[in-house]
Formats: structure tokens, C-alpha cells, sequence
């Protein structure tokens, strides 16, 4: 058991993979390089004007690059795209916007919709609770006052729940859109980066030999 404990214990306290190391612009905010070689892959096939709307799979590698900076920075996009033009960059950062603005309303609705259902939650709570405190000094059958108690405490629970539990998370998400409504948004001339490394293929090489002398042998 202790030797379990202190396997455990051991685990948290290592360091099992390094922090994503990111760059900062010149006012300090976390860039976040976008390699997109072929501009119209950054934009939904689906969209008509093929300008407006994120592609959902470069969406989520934003969300996830992201993560790796600390919520209290802002964000700096740097798009490597080819013939790099000013017009393309208002595009980009119009789509930007206007889709994390989307994301960014449609949390608004859920954290109303989540206040609205608290608010209810502790009324039928209250309901439940002056149902039960009558019953409870008159002489009706435990097992009625028991259900009325319990139902009480589960409103309580359910109104407790979702506006501090539900509802910071909700508010975290909503952080998250606004850093990239705030972010600031610069377009580069794409340029390929070289992907020759010689002991990825003294590597491959080796592997190869060793796989022939197994097969003399």
C-alpha cells in the first residue's frame, strides 16, 4: 500500500513531458505560427464565399495551440501563406472574428440558459423545503417527510451544481474565444522549411541493415 502511495506520489511530482515552448512578439503576446501553404485551406469548403468560415480542422489546431499558452496572454496569429497581400490578411482576420464572436454568443446563450435554470432549481427548492418543514412537525409518515427533504436538497444541489461548477467552465470557454477575438493578426510570405536530417536517415539506413543481416542469417 505505502509502496503504491509512494509510486503515485512520485508520478505527480515528475515531469513526464516539457512544457510547449512558444515565442512572443515585441508587445508580448504568445504567437501562434499557422503554416498554410494553400490559402483556401484555411476556410470551409462548404462556405459559399469560401472567406467567411473557419475549416473545422484548422479550428482545432488553433483551440489546441492555444492551450499551450497561459490564459492571462494574449495571442499573436502569424499565417504563412503564399503571395502574402494585405487583402488576404483582412480575410483571415475577419474570419477569425467573426467565427470566435459565433462561438462567443453561443456560450453567452448557454450561460443564460444556465442562470435561468439555477434560478429555478432554488425556487423548487424553496418550494420543496416549505413543503417539508410543515410535514415535518405534524404527524404524516416519515417515509413522505424523508422523499420531500431528500427532493429539497437535490433542487439545492442541482441550482449549486450548475451555477458555480457548470458555469466556470462555461465562463473558461469564454475566456478562451475572446483571446482570439483580441488577438492580433499578421499574414508572411510562406517559405518551406527544409525536412532533411541526417540521423533521422542514418537511422532509417541502420535499421535496414540490421533487418538484411537477420534475413542472411
Amino acid at each position: 500500500m505505502f509502496k503504491r502511495f509512494r509510486q503515485i506520489r512520485k508520478l505527480n511530482n515528475s515531469k513526464l513531458v516539457d512544457d510547449e515552448v512558444y515565442e512572443k512578439d515585441a508587445n508580448g503576446r504568445g504567437i501562434i505560427d499557422v503554416g498554410a501553404e494553400n490559402y483556401e485551406d484555411i476556410f470551409s469548403y462548404y462556405d459559399l464565399n469560401n472567406t467567411n468560415v473557419l475549416d473545422w480542422e484548422f479550428e482545432e489546431f488553433l483551440d489546441a495551440k492555444a492551450d499551450a499558452i497561459p490564459m492571462s496572454e494574449e495571442l499573436a496569429l502569424h499565417f504563412h501563406v503564399k503571395d502574402a497581400t494585405e487583402q488576404k490578411c483582412e480575410e483571415i482576420d475577419k474570419a477569425i472574428k467573426d467565427n470566435y464572436k459565433r462561438k462567443l454568443k453561443a456560450i453567452n446563450r448557454q450561460m443564460h440558459r444556465n442562470t435561468m435554470f439555477s434560478i429555478y432549481m432554488l425556487i423548487l427548492a424553496v418550494v420543496a423545503f416549505a413543503i417539508y418543514i410543515p410535514l415535518a412537525m405534524s404527524n404524516v409518515h416519515f417515509a413522505i417527510v424523508e422523499v420531500f427533504d431528500i427532493v429539497a436538497w437535490v433542487f439545492v444541489w442541482e441550482a449549486v451544481d450548475n451555477h458555480f461548477l457548470t458555469r466556470r467552465n462555461l465562463q473558461k470557454e469564454r475566456l478562451k474565444k475572446y483571446r482570439f477575438i483580441r488577438a492580433d493578426i499578421e499574414v508572411l510570405e510562406y517559405k518551406r522549411k527544409s525536412n532533411t536530417v541526417k540521423s533521422k536517415q542514418y537511422g532509417i539506413k541502420k535499421v535496414k541493415e540490421n533487418n538484411a543481416n537477420r534475413t542472411q542469417k
